[in-house]
């Protein structure tokens, strides 16, 4: 017990901005969507890691109906109405997400 390294704490002297950071990575989602093509129509995704968090409390990666709700969120009311109205896949909508989180940096499983 003699060789116990002490754990060093160190003093804040001011708030961890996060206001920042979201508002960096609001930012950098909007300069890097990825885009896509469907029906005839381009859309575009924000970056997975700029999704609200909320989004993802429930989330069944394997349940489509979790996955249109992640799209849903990520595109917006109103996009999302157009989108859902197209013919999909279930293999279709699997490719795309797989698409979507790799472009965003995510690795399959994380």
């Amino acid at each position: 017990m003699g060789n116990r390294s002490k754990r060093v704490i160190k003093t804040q002297t001011k708030p961890f901005d996060l206001d920042t950071i979201e508002k960096e990575a609001l930012e950098e989602g909007n300069a890097k969507k990825f885009k896509f093509t469907l029906g005839g129509r381009d859309w575009a995704l924000p970056p997975f890691g700029t999704i609200n968090r909320k989004a993802l409390t429930n989330m069944d990666p394997n349940d489509p109906a979790s996955m249109m709700l992640m799209f849903k969120i990520a595109m917006g009311d109103e996009d999302f109405k157009d989108f859902n109205e197209l013919e999909l896949s279930i293999d279709g909508l699997n490719a795309l997400e797989a698409a979507w989180t790799e472009h965003s940096g995510i690795s399959a499983g994380e």
